[in-house]
């Protein structure tokens, strides 16, 4: 009996060996959609699905981020912003998985882009949360429905950040299209030959595993207060570019998004080498880190930089370039 016992176990367990379902192999290229490869391992799709990208919309939803307005509505999103004014829309880190504002420094230098305080919209679409950490403290309540819904978040940029008005059904749309056109492909991951082939052979959930571990699903969000021992110790070339990149972009005499405008020029530089130790809003120390709010009568403000978009030693830097023409 015992015998006939372990035959049948054995019988059984080779039996649902043999029948068992196999897993199909992922196939997947260069080019291949990281999110599709995703669902098609089992994830769920998330709410901001797009299926088939319409390219009219996602031209609308191009022009929406980038000039405020589309032929959608003639009407302008914000007065003061667009989404271009803290957001790049392209890759911003070598290191997808463990970004830091240094290396981004680095990256920004090579590739002569913005350095900005919003993270960049350059695969959002494959992010599972947003408005995260300490931005509850600045938004409250508006976090909870933005944080786990892509379209919220959008919303909420466009009437609290950008101080402007909700996106209508049609903009929303165009908008999340065009965002689709900027999701992450396997070439972004940057996989080892070891991890493209562990990704064919391991079990599903193992292979989700491996691939969402090499990007963030979030973008973190630290607030620090200013820093109390200053000492204007740093790189002035590192510090040249976040002055041109991060405040030029927004406070440039001729294009720039407020009145308080600046220039490359020693009269401008000189008046904020002045207030280096100050501690008011002329102070690179402390605009950096507390940024403005909207008053009545004047809505356009400064977002402050967080502990992942902008370090201690960066403002140093910047304060080292500005010391320069003191």
């Amino acid at each position: 009996m015992k015998n006939l016992a372990l035959f049948m176990l054995v019988f059984t367990l080779f039996a649902f060996t043999l029948f068992a379902p196999k897993k199909d192999k992922l196939k997947f290229s260069e080019n291949s959609s990281v999110y599709n490869a995703l669902k098609q391992l089992g994830l769920s799709p998330v709410t901001h699905e797009i299926t088939k990208i319409d390219t009219q919309l996602a031209r609308y939803g191009y022009e929406i981020i980038h000039n405020g307005q589309s032929n959608l509505n003639k009407k302008r999103q914000s007065k003061h912003f667009t989404c271009r004014s803290c957001h790049n829309v392209v890759r911003e880190d070598d290191n997808l998985s463990h970004p830091t504002p240094e290396d981004r420094l680095k990256y920004g230098l090579k590739n002569d882009l913005p350095f900005l305080q919003g993270t960049t919209l350059w695969g959002i679409v494959n992010r599972e949360s947003y408005y995260n950490g300490d931005y509850v403290k600045k938004y409250g309540s508006k976090v909870e429905k933005a944080n786990k819904n892509l379209e919220n978040a959008i919303q909420l940029c466009a009437t609290e950040c950008a101080q402007g008005r909700a996106l209508n059904k049609e903009e929303l749309n165009a908008v999340l299209h065009y965002l689709w056109t900027l999701e992450l492909k396997f070439e972004d991951l940057i996989l080892t030959k070891q991890e493209k082939e562990a990704i064919h052979n391991q079990s599903n959930n193992q292979a989700i595993d491996l691939i969402k571990s090499k990007y963030l699903q979030y973008s973190p969000a630290t607030f620090v207060d200013q820093m109390q021992v200053r000492t204007k110790k740093g790189s002035p070339e590192h510090g040249r570019y976040i002055y041109e990149k991060s405040c030029m972009h927004c406070h440039n005499s001729s294009k720039g998004v407020t009145n308080f405008t600046l220039d490359v020029s020693s009269i401008d530089l000189k008046f904020l080498a002045k207030n280096l130790d100050t501690y008011n809003k002329y102070s690179i120390y402390w605009i950096t880190r507390y940024g403005t709010h909207p008053v009545a009568g004047y809505k356009p403000y400064m977002p402050h930089y967080t502990k992942e978009r902008l370090s201690d030693q960066q403002i140093e830097d910047l304060a080292a370039y500005i010391s320069t023409f003191n």
